[in-house]
């Protein structure tokens, strides 16, 4: 299951800045979601979702999904999360 973390000391969940679109894809490598860790927690996964308010459960969810291996953060640390939306004709 998801559950929202906020071992973060930003006062909002960082916004999703996308690059070019190119070939039906998008991400946010030029400008990364940066989270400024305060606390030591597991991070599994990320999503994206249209509401900035941290550790809000509103807004609509566009995507979620689990890192390949969960991601151990301490306090300090910065975790910088790069996103890809991509669409597709059926």
């Amino acid at each position: 299951s998801w559950a929202t973390i906020t071992p973060y000391s930003n006062a909002t969940d960082p916004a999703w800045t996308p690059g070019a679109v190119s070939g039906g894809s998008v991400d946010n490598s030029a400008s990364k979601a940066q989270f400024n860790i305060n606390a030591t927690d597991d991070v599994y996964g990320a999503f994206l979702k249209s509401d900035n308010t941290k550790g809000g459960a509103l807004g609509k969810l566009y995507g979620v999904g689990d890192f390949a291996a969960a991601r151990s953060v301490q306090s300090g640390d910065t975790l910088n999360v790069t996103i890809t939306a991509s669409v597709s004709a059926s």
